[in-house]
């Protein structure tokens, strides 16, 4: 019984308003008992329809069940935690612009070269993260697929003019 859990254990709350519900039919006096008290002995049977306790179970009854089957369906029993499909880090694709445009000036020293600097602190911040980098100037262009060396974009960066650029 160990390796049994429950994938979405919060779902169990939802049998708290039918442990209220239960708690409240229990409690509530019963119509046979309150009428005892205001009816003669004698004349009780005559009044009554039916007995005054039914054999089997009720609607209410079903009800409860299938309310407490649906929540525990719900919690997700397991016997053993199935991992994520999605990975805790899937990786960044960085995508670059190369064009003429970034050898401008007005961001000194140069738009490409502020471009590289912002990526070389990203790199350092995301170390032993899978990252990606594609480049675009018109057309996008593969430089380095999804990788975990961390020194080999900052290399492919360095090399990169917009007049590699196709």
């Amino acid at each position: 019984m160990d390796e049994l859990q429950l994938l979405r254990p919060w779902w169990l709350l939802s049998l708290l308003p039918l442990l209220a519900a239960w708690t409240w039919l229990r409690r509530r006096p019963d119509q046979v008992a309150r009428m005892q008290r205001v009816v003669d002995p004698h004349l009780l049977p005559h009044l009554l329809v039916g007995e005054h306790r039914s054999k089997g179970p009720r609607p209410i009854h079903l009800l409860g069940l299938v309310w407490l089957l649906g929540a525990v369906a719900m919690a997700g029993p397991s016997w053993r935690a199935t991992p994520s499909p999605f990975p805790e880090n899937p990786g960044l694709v960085i995508v670059l612009k190369a064009s003429a445009s970034m050898d401008a000036v007005d961001v000194q020293p140069s738009r490409l070269e502020r471009s590289r600097q912002k990526l070389r602190d990203l790199l350092a911040r995301r170390r032993g993260d899978a990252t990606g980098l594609i480049v675009y100037s018109g057309s996008a262009h593969l430089v380095m697929p999804l990788t975990r060396d961390e020194r080999i974009i900052p290399i492919m960066l360095e090399e990169l003019t917009p007049d590699l650029m196709p």
